[in-house]
């Protein structure tokens, strides 16, 4: 091709005139040290924005999420948490049967102990005195529940929801680690609404836990406090005494604040949490699955089940 013709290429002249960034300086630089420059440069430049792009398409499909924290105060009703009370006591001395006394042995002695052992302990005898040796049927949560710890106007000496007398009829019943335990406002469908804050506004309690009527013994593997153990926590949420809460010591109070924290979760592909359903909760929540994973782990590698933890074995 002649000097004129390459002079009146289409290419050449297109290369040399195009707003395409860098092209045109490859064909117009005035030497080919500078041609091999741009070329680099160009080359570069592509390299970079392929990168670059390629990164972004990554963490597009990668549904990364951005945590947002916003701080709200909210006007008017906000629901109030629910109140856990546990006695740090499974079992009142004064409760118990000669019967069970001999079935509580191992747990509250650590050796089986025998009748006339018991008798001379200073346990009065009783009409199960004879009946020692049929305790097959007898169950350990039957036990805790009818001899245990009760919030009862015997203990109950004093409840104040905003100021309004409440009784022992606004406590729901569960097994803990420590036995018998009590939830104040544990209706998840009907929740109970606080508008202002302080402690005349809330709940309060009084409780007497009769502290003569201790049976456990920390050398026995029984627990050596003496006190209430006290959670606030959300009313979908199980409670989990042993490893949650204060303790309060006889004779002393305690004023808690709460803030409420809501949080939502994505679910995939954009997070990790799935909307699972538990099979002894109705609500998927951490305290749930953790319960309910440990009662499942102990049941397959020991074949029973904690009275506390949820199941049918």
């Amino acid at each position: 091709m002649s000097p004129e013709d390459e002079k009146e290429s289409p290419e050449k002249e297109f290369a040399g005139n195009t707003t395409l960034h860098g092209l045109n300086r490859i064909f117009i630089a005035p030497s080919k040290y500078f041609r091999a420059w741009w070329i680099f440069v160009i080359l570069a430049s592509y390299a970079g924005f392929g990168y670059m792009f390629g990164s972004m398409i990554y963490s597009y499909f990668t549904y990364d999420t951005i945590t947002d924290t916003r701080l709200e105060f909210k006007a008017g009703d906000i629901p109030f948490p629910a109140v856990t009370i546990c006695n740090m006591n499974k079992f009142d001395a004064s409760k118990l049967k000669v019967a069970d006394w001999y079935y509580l042995s191992m747990l509250l002695n650590g050796v089986q102990l025998n009748v006339s052992t018991i008798l001379a302990s200073g346990v009065p005898p009783d009409e199960t005195v004879n009946s020692t040796l049929n305790i097959e049927d007898m169950k350990i949560e039957d036990i805790v529940r009818e001899k245990g710890f009760e919030v009862s106007p015997l203990r109950l000496k004093l409840c104040f929801w905003k100021g309004i007398f409440c009784t022992s009829m606004n406590f729901t019943h569960s097994f803990n680690y420590f036995g018998n335990c009590y939830t104040f406002n544990a209706d998840v469908n009907n929740p109970l609404k606080q508008t202002m804050e302080g402690s005349g506004n809330g709940f309060m309690a009084f409780l007497d836990i009769i502290v003569d009527d201790y049976t456990e013994n920390y050398f026995t593997g029984g627990v050596s406090e003496i006190g209430l153990k006290l959670l606030v926590h959300d009313p979908r949420e199980p409670a989990i005494m042993d490893t949650q809460g204060i303790a309060l010591a006889p004779g002393n109070h305690a004023f808690i604040s709460i803030k409420r924290t809501l949080y939502e979760n994505h679910v995939p592909p954009w997070g990790v949490c799935e909307d699972r359903q538990l099979e002894y909760y109705d609500t998927y929540t951490l305290p749930a699955c953790y319960l309910e994973c440990r009662s499942k782990h102990i049941v397959a590698n020991c074949g029973c089940r904690p009275f506390y933890l949820p199941g049918t074995l």
